[in-house]
């Protein structure tokens, strides 16, 4: 069986955040950090999302199908928060003129789809940074410029092919964060 793009029906899917009294027992990623960050009987006892949100540290979007109506299944989740990027010599972007020494960004801390999902749907990722991007653009942009969306890419603990997952949808290799690769994407390229 083939995957379904879900490029191609976007419309199928609707965006809820992350609270206290959301049920996500039923989400389960591939890999088991991704499920423990969100769900509250994890091993760790709490939902570090809800600490992160608790914190003010970052804001935690469930994706569901909107035919779901009472919210049982996440198909997929991103947890965004805020970021400075340092430009250098080395991850200068030839748009960014040399006086300008920083920039504001928004990072994504987190991002994992459920195990169904995955197996049905291709073009995740993609599909997840136009989701950011629409935020950005839609909500975030009304009162302050944000041009960039960064993360650290988890090719240790996550897929190991997802530095070029994320080539593929437009970020480049930025450095290096806790021996992970620091990601950058410009949302107007």
């Amino acid at each position: 069986m083939s995957k379904i793009d879900v490029s191609k029906c976007l419309a199928d899917f609707k965006l809820a955040m992350l609270n206290a009294k959301t049920d996500v027992s039923n989400f389960t990623s591939e890999y088991g950090m991704y499920t423990d960050f969100i769900n509250p009987s994890s091993s760790s006892g709490s939902s570090l999302a809800l600490e992160y949100d608790k914190y003010g540290v970052a804001k935690t979007y469930l994706i569901y199908k909107k035919e779901d109506t009472q919210k049982k299944n996440i198909c997929a989740y991103f947890s965004i928060g805020p970021d400075i990027i340092s430009f250098s010599k080395e991850n200068r972007p030839d748009n960014v003129p040399m006086h300008i020494d920083t920039a504001g960004a928004i990072k994504i801390h987190y991002l994992a789809s459920s195990v169904d999902f995955a197996e049905n749907y291709s073009h995740i990722v993609k599909f997840i940074i136009l989701l950011v991007k629409n935020l950005i653009a839609k909500i975030l942009n009304k009162n302050l410029n944000i041009r960039y969306i960064t993360l650290d890419a988890d090719d240790q603990s996550g897929n190991k092919d997802i530095v070029e997952i994320y080539k593929s949808v437009g970020f480049y290799v930025a450095g290096k964060s806790f021996e992970l690769d620091y990601m950058i994407y410009d949302i107007y390229s």
